[in-house]
C-alpha cells in the first residue's frame, strides 16, 4: 500500500512538473527560449529601460494568444498598470515580448491564455539607478482634455475589449475594466476615482460607495484600472485629479 501511495504521489508530481510554466524578466534570450540575464530586481533610467518578458512551457501551449498583464503595488494594493497580447505559432512552447519599465516600484506580471486561465506569474522590483535615485522628476501639470471613459471586459494593447454599459454580476463576478482615453498626455501623476450609487429615494447619485487613487505617468494619454462591483444598481464613476478638479464621468448599470 505504501508503494502504491508513493507511486501515485510521484505521478502527480511528474504531471505538475511536466505542465509547469515559468516567467522570466531578462536582458535577452536564445533561439530555444532560454532567458539570458534573468533577474527579478533591476535598475532603470528615468526615461525607461526595456526588458524581455519570457514565459516557458514544458509542452506546447495549444493556443494562439497569450495575454500579459502587469499590475503595480500602489499604497499596499495591486492595481492594473498595463497589458499586452502575444501571438503564438502552432508549435510554440515559449513566448516572449519586450516591455519598457519607466517607473520604479514592485510589479506583478502574469500571463493568461485565451480561456482567461492564469498560467504563471513573477514579481519584480524596479528602482532608479544610483545616479538618478536622489533626483526629482516631477512634471509640470498642464492637463486638459476631453477624456472618454469606457467600461469593458478587458484592456489589451491599450484598447478596450468588449465595451459595455450594463454589467452582469452572475456572468462577470462584478469585475469590469475602466479605460480612460485623454487623447493627449494627462500631465498629472494621480487620479482620484469616486463611485456614486443612484439613490432609491430620488434621481441623484448621492451615495458615495467607494473612493480610490491611481498613479500614472504624466506622458500617458490613456490609462485603465480594474474595479469589482458587489451589488446591483446604477453607478456613476467620477474621475478627478489630485486637486479634485473634474476630469471625466460615466454611468454603468449593474444587474444580477
Amino acid at each position: 500500500m505504501k508503494y502504491i501511495r508513493v507511486t501515485i504521489l510521484f505521478m502527480l508530481l511528474f504531471v505538475t512538473v511536466n505542465y509547469a510554466q515559468e516567467v522570466f524578466v531578462c536582458d535577452s534570450y536564445t533561439e530555444d527560449g532560454t532567458p539570458v540575464g534573468p533577474n527579478n530586481r533591476f535598475e532603470i533610467k528615468p526615461y525607461g529601460t526595456a526588458k524581455y518578458i519570457l514565459i516557458k512551457n514544458e509542452k506546447k501551449f495549444d493556443d494562439n494568444l497569450l495575454y500579459l498583464f502587469i499590475d503595480k503595488i500602489v499604497e499596499g494594493k495591486l492595481i492594473p498598470f498595463d497589458s499586452k497580447t502575444i501571438t503564438l505559432e502552432k508549435d510554440d512552447s515559449w513566448a516572449v515580448t519586450s516591455y519598457e519599465f519607466k517607473e520604479p516600484g514592485i510589479y506583478d506580471l502574469y500571463f493568461l491564455n485565451s480561456k482567461q486561465n492564469k498560467l504563471a506569474s513573477i514579481k519584480v522590483e524596479v528602482y532608479f539607478s544610483e545616479e538618478f535615485a536622489s533626483r526629482s522628476f516631477t512634471p509640470t501639470k498642464s492637463y486638459i482634455g476631453d477624456t472618454q471613459i469606457t467600461f469593458c471586459e478587458l484592456v489589451i494593447n491599450e484598447k478596450p475589449i468588449n465595451p459595455l454599459n450594463t454589467l452582469s454580476l452572475s456572468q462577470s463576478g462584478g469585475q469590469v475594466f475602466v479605460y480612460l482615453n485623454n487623447y493627449m498626455p494627462f500631465n498629472i501623476e494621480i487620479i482620484k476615482v469616486q463611485i456614486w450609487k443612484l439613490s432609491n429615494d430620488n434621481s441623484n447619485y448621492e451615495n458615495l460607495v467607494d473612493e480610490k487613487k491611481y498613479k500614472l505617468l504624466p506622458e500617458w494619454k490613456d490609462t485603465f484600472f480594474k474595479y469589482i462591483f458587489k451589488s446591483t444598481g446604477e453607478y456613476k464613476i467620477d474621475v478627478l485629479d489630485e486637486n479634485d478638479d473634474f476630469i471625466a464621468s460615466n454611468i454603468i448599470t449593474v444587474i444580477k
